[in-house]
């Protein structure tokens, strides 16, 4: 569909981001890339898509608004494996007062290599300069055709997750006890890495997130006290 070209074009960037950010977090060569690929491309069409059916004057705020929490996800997770040596959880957040501790060192492990998580903004203003220069011919959707666009997105995320949850079986019980599904994906014994090598990175934060609200058992303030000693310990012997 001609009208989602700019968000194909996107999706497809968002790809090889999460490519490059698995080389990046050494998770590379990745034994999933079918499936990342695949669930890769319908993220970022569910992700940018949905511009395509906005009027024109909140597009591009939209398409630079999802730019701005991709870029920033990214760059936040590679900075926090850089430093940690593992990816960042919702339960950090707890904590996130603290990160003045560690802000010279963080600032010191940020090289020229994140600029490549900030490259969809370069695509956004190039395509906004082509259309302004008739390049681009823009096509004004009518009611129907966002009707397509919409059932169209709505296909490209069906047929990426539905390979998640049903190539590898199961995927109706999967679906009828969600509360269950959360557990595992989210329970503290599974392995991080293979879920972002699998569903990449955005969808690892997102079922941490949802386990994060769902799940029982909770930090406690002594866990967050040990976890900022551990942070001060690591900062102080980084600079000796």
């Amino acid at each position: 569909m001609s009208a989602l070209r700019l968000p194909a074009i996107l999706a497809g960037l968002f790809v090889i981001q999460n490519q490059i950010f698995n080389i990046f977090v050494h998770l590379s060569p990745n034994q999933y890339l079918f499936q990342s690929v695949l669930i890769s491309f319908s993220l970022g069409m569910l992700l940018y898509g949905p511009a395509e059916l906005l009027p024109k004057i909140w597009r591009t705020v939209y398409l630079l608004a999802v730019s701005l929490v991709v870029a920033f996800l990214f760059i936040a997770q590679y900075l926090y494996f850089s430093y940690f040596g593992g990816f960042m959880q919702a339960s950090v957040l707890g904590y996130a007062g603290q990160a003045d501790a560690v802000k010279s060192t963080i600032l010191s492990i940020i090289t020229p290599l994140v600029f490549v998580f900030l490259l969809q903004f370069f695509v956004i203003f190039a395509w906004g300069f082509s259309e302004k220069k008739g390049k681009i011919k823009r096509t004004i959707l009518l009611k129907k055709e966002k009707i397509r666009a919409a059932f169209a997105l709505f296909l490209i995320g069906l047929f990426g997750y539905g390979f998640v949850l049903f190539g590898e079986g199961n995927g109706w019980s999967k679906i009828t006890n969600l509360s269950q599904t959360i557990h595992e994906m989210n329970s503290f014994v599974y392995s991080p890495n293979d879920t972002v090598e699998r569903t990449g990175i955005f969808n690892y934060c997102a079922g941490d997130m949802i386990g994060f609200i769902f799940r029982k058992t909770k930090l406690t303030k002594d866990d967050l006290a040990s976890v900022g000693t551990w942070e001060e310990e690591k900062t102080r012997s980084k600079k000796q």
